[in-house]
């Protein structure tokens, strides 16, 4: 089925702004003004009024490391402990004592940054 989006603000990856464009099968097959996007359209075509709104095509990924991400819940968040060596060490000694570490396990953290230390 081919719809067309009309009255919109459409980024194409370059300016200016596009106003319309014409979606076929779940992809963009044409975009340009208004009137000519109309054109192509014909009368059988599906009429979808954007009343302005802001369209941007594309593939939105966060790009989240979903294993790395569990990984850092299980280490000492650090960033909170920039301020010296001795605020980061009790942000250690604090994590150890609420999850305690097994023989041979390392403790890990991340998020400090040694440049933030006033000591």
């Amino acid at each position: 089925m081919k719809t067309l989006f009309y009255n919109g603000q459409v980024y194409t990856g370059s300016f200016p702004l596009k106003h319309a464009f014409i979606a076929e099968d779940g992809k963009f097959r044409h975009v340009g003004s208004n009137r000519e996007m109309f054109l192509l359209a014909g009368e059988d075509t599906e009429k979808v009024d954007l009343e302005g709104r802001f369209v941007c095509a594309g593939f939105n990924d966060s790009h989240m490391h979903l294993l790395n991400y569990g990984q850092s819940l299980r280490m000492a968040a650090l960033h909170e402990h920039t301020e010296s060596l001795a605020d980061m060490l009790a942000a250690v000694k604090d994590f150890v004592q609420k999850n305690p570490v097994r023989e041979g396990q390392w403790i890990r953290g991340r998020g400090w940054n040694q440049d933030y230390f006033t000591d």
